[in-house]
């Protein structure tokens, strides 16, 4: 399956058996980045998940979130990160502006790439939670890019095409409930477009907010549990 980023504010969402979901958007401001429900630590890292700078040297904030480096030398407890990295200082690479008060970090974050055939990140995470993760890239100065993104622990997300216009940003968001104790990003070169290196420069993996349906029905079945209890 293929999912579409044609513009900077183009947009394609998809729907997934099982328990996933996922999408791709043109990333041009921070807002943009979901941190509804999530509660960040001491440190500006998010309780029971991550916020990783695949390729950077130093800690990297954006709203409030603190990526931390994870590759090479530097080492996140829990994940772990594995191919070739890149890391680019030019600013004028090619990367379409991210508005926000921290823009220039996000910036500093895409002109960052974390490809190869095969390249990989690992998370640990809990089974049968359920989680949103969210990662960031940017096609840079390069033509269309086309890549695959196989996400492990996650039933019917393996596989995702990803399709990233030349010189645009993107944000791809998946929320699935975790079926092991690790959750696996691994990118491997794409089918179609007049490049298929795959580019990822940072992932944020949080624990997901239910529904509100989903709350509705979770309290109505406690409701129902409290009334046979007592009859």
């Amino acid at each position: 399956m293929r999912v579409y980023v044609v513009a900077a504010v183009g947009m394609a969402m998809l729907a997934l058996a099982g328990s996933a979901s996922a999408g791709i958007v043109g990333l041009t401001n921070t807002n943009q980045i979901d941190l509804s429900g999530v509660t960040l630590g001491s440190d500006g890292v998010p309780v029971g998940g991550y916020a990783l700078n695949l390729v950077g040297e130093n800690d990297k904030t954006v709203c409030g979130v603190t990526f931390k480096p994870l590759g090479g030398p530097y080492t996140v407890p829990g994940a772990s990160a594995n191919g070739a990295a890149y890391h680019w200082s030019d600013s004028g690479f090619g990367i379409s502006p991210v508005a926000g008060t921290d823009g220039d970090t996000m910036m500093s974050i895409l002109n960052s790439f974390f490809y190869d055939n095969g390249a990989n990140v690992t998370m640990a995470v809990t089974p049968g939670k359920t989680y949103t993760l969210q990662l960031f890239g940017s096609a840079a100065a390069w033509p269309d890019t086309s890549f695959d993104v196989d996400i492990s622990a996650t039933p019917g997300l393996d596989g995702d095409e990803l399709f990233v216009a030349g010189g645009k940003n993107y944000l791809y968001t998946t929320t699935f409930t975790a079926n092991a104790s690790t959750v696996g990003v691994t990118l491997y070169y794409g089918s179609t477009g007049a490049n298929n290196y795959p580019v990822m420069a940072a992932a944020l993996l949080t624990e997901a907010v239910p529904e509100p349906a989903t709350m509705s029905l979770m309290a109505l079945g406690s409701l129902a549990a409290l009334s046979r209890r007592r009859k």
